[in-house]
């Protein structure tokens, strides 16, 4: 989930340790938070349950976890919280790239069509098939080309 990246990379940012291992559990957004996968790409949602819940680690809840019950005991007390987020919808190239040099990695969403299954490498441009729905994505960098 592009929310648990994120995180990762501006905690070891903020706290300026670039190679801590550092691992948030994905399964537990997904599952425990009741969404399911249909709704990941929802960062709103996401963000505001680190806000107001949590996140723990990976070992809480590893992506070969079968459902919450699996999870650690100890997971709220192990859980990271975030203290605020921000949306930024209709920025432009160089207003994304100010928030990220200023905030670090940033998630965004994309829609992504029946194409997008083939998909294994480069910037996904669309090409044919109907709306698959929507994809949350971590934003760290950019290699601006010009195109027209």
């Amino acid at each position: 989930m592009a929310a648990c990246g994120a995180l990762e990379a501006t905690t070891k940012i903020r706290m300026n340790e670039p190679n801590k291992p550092l691992d948030f559990s994905e399964m537990f957004l997904t599952w425990c938070t009741g969404r399911g996968c249909e709704l990941g790409w929802d960062q709103s949602s996401t963000l505001n349950y680190i806000k107001n819940y949590g996140v723990p680690d990976e070992y809480c809840l590893p992506q070969s976890g079968d459902a919450c019950s699996d999870s650690c005991p100890d997971r709220y007390v192990r859980s990271v919280f975030i203290k605020s987020w921000g949306y930024d919808g209709g920025l432009y190239v160089d207003e994304i790239k100010d928030r990220i040099m200023t905030y670090g990695p940033v998630t965004v969403h994309f829609e992504v069509f029946q194409d997008f299954d083939y998909y294994n490498s480069g910037v996904y441009k669309h090409v044919w098939g109907e709306s698959r729905g929507w994809h949350a994505v971590i934003l760290l960098g950019w290699n601006q080309q010009d195109t027209c």
